[in-house]
């Protein structure tokens, strides 16, 4: 079993996506005295550092590629590499428990771990499983579900859903009921597309808003992500308009908008659904269309699925289609209250606690 001041290792790959639910684990369990570390690679390494509460260790990775053989051999190399230095950080850290979140960089870690017979636990964010999860789970006791919840085939019996760690300051908010805007009442729509925003909403949406009827135009407040080198031009746009609006490459305070939003216009990674189900609000949600196995196409499905989002695929996405989906929300509150409910319904406020609790329970069976 797991006691104070035990070492648990977290391994995370190079993206937000694996990197925060990481982070948001990291405190649960620092709270309850235990040491906790994490393997990442560089890149993942300026994600963390800010916010991860421990110690991080950068191993060697590489994606395993097979667009030539001079690539495929730089890149086992580089797994080899990562695999001696998992080896030593391992035996001089002596982890009880050691928790992957996917991503390339968790597979030399992980499986250094498996060699070794540790406990192990991955954590999949997403509907579908990634290709270094795939690998991993042949040999790892438990597999914990994010959005990830096979309903057969070898992986069920090892499938444990928890749901996605997600910001403590979302959840705090998990408890205010979505209020609906009357036709009277100003009308908030937030507008974010990850890290750095996305192209295609910067373009797209000024034009949608453009084709909305003035009665409706003059009730919106728009706050929208845009990225450095395109705000002149998005600015410009709404002024045309006549619209008074927010936008910047990136908001501290993004909670608070989302918590105000009247209606969310996003992408669909695996952690912003599940914020979204947590806090229950309405949103239209547009994959992006080149993420690994089209996971960001079955997350925003699981929403959708009971009438928690609208989804607009990106190849049918244009500024007529979107006003069309924006008027109608505008104009039917009541639509936007049974999608916030549904989304509601969905959400897993207690998905930290319950992998705490995952972990110490594999560790404890150890």
């Amino acid at each position: 079993m797991l006691i104070k001041n035990d070492v648990v290792l977290l391994v995370a790959g190079g993206t937000g996506g694996h990197v925060l639910p990481a982070v948001s684990l990291s405190h649960e369990l620092q709270k309850k005295g235990y040491n906790i570390c994490l393997a990442t690679d560089e890149r993942a390494k300026n994600l963390a550092q800010k916010q991860f509460a421990g110690t991080i260790y950068v191993i060697s990775a590489a994606q395993i590629n097979f667009s030539s053989l001079f690539v495929l051999f730089r890149s086992i190399i580089s797994l080899l590499k990562g695999l001696k230095e998992s080896f030593v950080l391992i035996r001089k850290i002596k982890p009880k428990v050691i928790v992957g979140f996917g991503g390339y960089p968790t597979l030399s870690p992980m499986l250094a771990a498996i060699i070794l017979r540790i406990p192990t636990v991955i954590h999949e964010q997403n509907v579908i499983m990634g290709r270094a999860n795939r690998i991993l789970s042949l040999g790892v006791k438990v597999v914990a579900g994010g959005l990830f919840c096979p309903k057969n085939g070898f992986l069920y019996d090892k499938v444990v859903v928890t749901g996605n760690p997600i910001r403590s300051s979302i959840i705090k908010r998990s408890n205010l009921p979505y209020k609906a805007s009357t036709k009277l009442e100003p009308f908030h729509l937030f507008i974010f597309g990850g890290s750095q925003g996305a192209a295609i909403l910067s373009d797209v949406v000024p034009k949608s808003i453009a084709l909305l009827t003035l009665k409706q135009r003059q009730r919106l407040i728009i706050t929208q992500q845009v990225r450095e080198n395109e705000q002149n031009k998005v600015q410009k746009q709404y002024d045309l308009l006549g619209l008074k609006v927010k936008i910047a490459p990136f908001f501290y305070d993004i909670d608070e908008h989302i918590v105000n939003a009247n209606l969310l216009i996003c992408r669909s990674g695996a952690l912003t659904v599940s914020e979204i189900a947590v806090i229950g609000r309405p949103s239209i949600l547009i994959p992006y269309p080149n993420s690994g196995s089209n996971d960001q196409l079955l997350n925003a499905i699981f929403l959708q699925n009971g009438g928690g989002a609208e989804v607009i695929t990106q190849d049918c996405l244009s500024p007529e289609i979107l006003a069309k989906s924006i008027s109608y929300c505008i104009d039917n509150p009541d639509y936007l209250v049974n999608m916030a409910n549904s989304a509601l319904s969905k959400g897993r406020p207690d998905a930290v606690l319950s992998l705490v609790n995952l972990i110490e329970k594999i560790a404890g069976n150890n």
